[in-house]
């Protein structure tokens, strides 16, 4: 009876130890999460890390030195101890920051970086467009604003960062209808992020011949390696910081490409001979779009009944609004937006009539006659003016 009730403590002891617990699984604390595939893959690769219990935190607040630090690793940056900010030195990725800045591919303007701050969606996908050489401050974008996020505005400064990150493809599904760019970023959404960058390969080269009815390149890398590459209606085109289509893509252009693990072209950035079409397509882009760089071109030539064909289309309700807060009147807007060129010129005249009459304190019929050269109207305008002028003093009037 002693036996057995010691081989029943002992079974029980062993049952309630350490040793006997189920050990944790392959995936640790994210084994249910939506982003065990993405966080799997940058563990894999040395991208991110866990800790020391093997806890990858997914839900915890990733900071800007962690990001940057992984950003690095991704596109293979080498470490330098060159970066010019003051706070960066206690953080583990002090050295990968400083490749960044040394690379050009982070920008070191502000004294400091602020590395152990969360960093927030706006200034995650800022960031990552920024190593990739993209949504900089100088580039012009003339396409049409297209709404992405029902929290976003064509305006705000952060949709062109966002529209890059959708054009490359590494928005987390957590991003899908609102983009939220002030709330923190997540360790799981950091590691989307980082698994779809590493998709993405830059290329560097020359253009050294071009297919532009077949939307075909070759170009020539800088490991001087010849290699065709081919474009899509989706890729978006950037020439001399301006964007713009294939056509305007010229032989010898030095070429930056953006290509993912299937050899689809998301962007490109292409470098030559500034055109007149680059200055165009600039402008254009000023206008937001309402003018294409064609109807810009027109109008230099003085084609205005071509320029100003389809001009109208262009325009959405929102630049109405705005044209109205800038002071046009509401039957100023209908012609422009009816294409009424005849009444728009009309109203226009009326307008100034009115305004230097007042700056004139002269009838707006008499500044009519004299806008119109109509001399014998203006001195019959002049003698009623001084008539009533003389009036008024003598207090009939």
């Amino acid at each position: 009876m002693r036996k057995r009730t010691l081989f029943l403590f002992c079974i029980l002891f062993l049952l309630a130890s350490p040793l006997a617990q189920a050990a944790p699984g392959p995936w640790g604390d994210y084994q249910d999460h939506w982003a065990r595939m993405y966080i799997t893959q940058v563990l894999e690769a040395e991208i991110l890390t866990t800790d020391a219990q093997g806890n990858f935190q997914p839900d915890a607040p990733i900071n800007r030195g962690d990001l940057a630090g992984a950003i690095a690793r991704v596109l293979q940056v080498a470490p330098a101890n060159t970066s010019s900010f003051t706070d960066t030195k206690e953080h583990q990725a002090h050295y990968l920051i400083g490749g960044l800045v040394q690379e050009e591919l982070l920008s070191a303007d502000e004294p400091q970086f602020r590395p152990f701050d969360p960093v927030t969606r706006k200034e995650a996908v800022t960031m990552i467009n920024e190593c990739f050489r993209l949504g900089l401050a100088e580039e012009t974008d003339t396409a049409q604003d297209i709404p992405l996020f029902i929290d976003l505005k064509p305006e705000d400064p952060v949709y062109r960062q966002a529209r890059i990150a959708d054009v490359l493809g590494y928005l987390p599904p957590t991003f899908v209808g609102r983009f939220a760019p002030d709330q923190v970023l997540t360790r799981a959404e950091a590691a989307a992020m980082l698994s779809g960058i590493m998709h993405l390969r830059p290329i560097y080269g020359e253009i050294i011949a071009m297919d532009q009815d077949q939307g075909l390149m070759t170009v020539l890398t800088r490991q001087n390696e010849e290699i065709q590459v081919q474009l899509s209606p989706k890729t978006v085109i950037y020439r001399n910081n301006v964007q713009t289509d294939v056509q305007n893509l010229r032989n010898q252009d030095k070429i930056y490409i953006i290509e993912d693990l299937f050899g689809q072209t998301k962007v490109i950035k292409a470098f030559g001979i500034i055109t007149p079409q680059d200055l165009l397509s600039r402008v254009s882009g000023m206008t937001r779009g309402v003018l294409t760089p064609t109807q810009l071109n027109e109008l230099v030539q003085g084609n205005w009944d071509k320029a100003l064909t389809g001009m109208a289309s262009n325009l959405s309700q929102n630049l109405f609004n705005e044209l109205a807060g800038l002071g046009f009147s509401d039957e100023e807007v209908q012609h422009l937006r009816n294409q009424d060129w005849e009444s728009l010129e009309q109203a226009a005249r009326t307008e100034i009539y009115t305004h230097l009459g007042e700056q004139l304190e002269l009838p707006e019929e008499m500044v009519k006659a004299a806008v119109n050269q109509d001399w014998e109207a203006v001195g019959d305008f002049a003698k009623l003016h001084l008539a009533t002028a003389l009036l008024s003093r003598l207090g009939v009037i």
